[in-house]
């Protein structure tokens, strides 16, 4: 059984990883709108693929 101790960290290395995560997207967003497309082309192309990452990934 794992101590408190280690349950917290693990909780805190998830934690810091879904927020890097989430700036990464942020970025990738702000990098192709800046970029000139238009927010929908994003939300579409982030669509495609995350629905290809999930479907790979099954």
């Amino acid at each position: 059984m794992k101590s408190l101790c280690e349950m917290d960290r693990e909780y805190e290395l998830r934690e810091a990883k879904a927020a890097t995560i989430k700036e990464n997207h942020l970025k990738l967003i702000n990098g192709l709108i800046g970029l000139g497309y238009f927010k929908q082309e994003v939300i579409d192309f982030l669509t495609t693929y995350m629905h290809t990452a999930v479907t790979e990934a099954e």
